[in-house]
């Protein structure tokens, strides 16, 4: 297609803060320019205490996007604070809603580049600013609203009152009808979503997470004496870590080493020092080179969500694929990561009552004498470059339609 201009609105700072909503949308910015299509992202400046990863900048600038600055950013504790929760009391869906304030000035922004086409996430905010701008110059723009997590029939969704369920479904409903287009990060919430409005089944696309292949290139791994099983990704307070009961029998014949890369709640984190298990190490937050790294110098890796979170594709999946290591994923059998993980021939499934099955697998990887046969076609299909044009793709039927 010709050289097109869309505008990426990030209520995240940039350079790019840590956090899986903020590489998905530095690695979409990054590639679109080789489908012909230039972002230009709309954030605040990151605030000065989060973390950043300036390597994600430098990849986007490298390409051909642009970043304008709008706004200042919330310090990063306060959206995970009692305030956050309290203003819904008042019908603020989240603290991210400040950025309504600086409404005038994307308007501007858009007008200043003859954008044609918009993206919106972080639901619910993000989707609401989009619906505001979209009902502002309608006939202007094409708006693509991605539902990069559910909003109502999300695991976390937390409603005060019926009342402010209702004021919250209204608002969806306004977004899903006003978006030209729609994404989601999962098959399953995506079909979910349709079933809740099936007026939207002729504008909603599969858009997952991904990874980079040129994040994979020119590393070179740790050389590990040990056997070595790798957690990466934030573990939640909901999430259940009875696995470690495989793990901790398997100390008492073998000697290998368990790393958690990533945030861990703090119960969580007490949790599992509360195990005393000498094979775990908590290396916390790294760059996302480094984790990369990490990835690549384990030998199996590990998956864990909460069981009945059976319609999430977590951003983490697509670079465990890649890595091309066994997964051994602590997840149901009718979910959608073990849909994915099954048809790419990654790994293997272990429900929470199978801990005979899931101790002789993970027995059976440290002595060597199991191996997997990855579908690396399958695995592509995650490729952000693909991704990218997938996206590139929606934005042509838009223009014809």
């Amino acid at each position: 297609m010709s050289k097109e201009k869309i505008l990426i609105l990030s209520q995240l700072g940039w350079p790019p803060e840590f956090g899986a909503r903020i590489l998905s949308l530095s690695k979409i910015t990054k590639y679109l320019p080789k489908h012909g299509i230039f972002p230009v992202i709309v954030a605040p400046p990151p605030h000065s205490k989060s973390m950043k990863d300036e390597e994600l900048c430098k990849d986007i600038l490298k390409y051909g996007g642009t970043v304008e600055y709008v706004g200042r950013q919330i310090p990063p504790y306060w959206n995970r604070s009692r305030i956050s929760k309290g203003l819904k009391i008042f019908f603020i869906p989240d603290l991210r809603f400040y950025y309504t304030a600086y409404l005038k000035n994307v308007l501007k922004i858009i007008e200043k580049y003859n954008m044609c086409y918009i993206s919106t996430s972080t639901p619910p905010s993000g989707l609401i600013i989009g619906y505001m701008i979209k009902k502002r110059i309608r006939d202007k723009i094409k708006w693509i609203a991605d539902f990069a997590d559910p909003w109502t029939l999300n695991h976390f969704y937390f409603a005060p009152t019926p009342l402010h369920r209702r004021f919250d479904e209204n608002l969806e409903r306004k977004v899903v009808e006003n978006a030209d287009a729609l994404t989601f990060a999962s098959e399953f919430q995506m079909k979910n979503y349709v079933e809740k409005y099936p007026f939207i089944k002729n504008k909603v696309y599969w858009r997952p997470n991904g990874y980079d292949e040129e994040d994979f290139e020119g590393i070179e791994p740790f050389k590990f004496d040990k056997f070595t099983f790798l957690h990466m990704g934030s573990i939640y307070r909901e999430f259940d870590l009875s696995f470690l009961k495989i793990f901790k029998k398997l100390e008492e014949k073998y000697n290998f080493q368990l790393l958690f890369v990533g945030n861990i709640a703090p119960k969580k984190l007490e949790e599992i020092k509360s195990k005393k298990m000498k094979s775990v190490k908590i290396l916390g937050r790294l760059t996302h080179k480094e984790t990369i790294r990490y990835l690549l110098s384990a030998d199996a890796l590990i998956f864990n969500m909460k069981y009945d979170y059976t319609d999430v594709l977590p951003s983490r999946l697509p670079e465990y694929l890649r890595a091309k290591k066994p997964i051994l994923a602590f997840t149901s059998h009718n979910s959608f990561v073990s849909h994915i993980i099954s048809k790419c021939n990654s790994g293997f499934i272990i429900e929470k009552s199978e801990f005979d099955k899931g101790y002789k697998i993970v027995e059976t990887l440290i002595k060597h004498d199991i191996k997997i046969n990855p579908n690396e076609k399958e695995i592509e299909n995650f490729n952000w470059k693909n991704i990218s044009g997938k996206l590139a793709r929606i934005m042509e039927g838009l223009k014809n339609a």
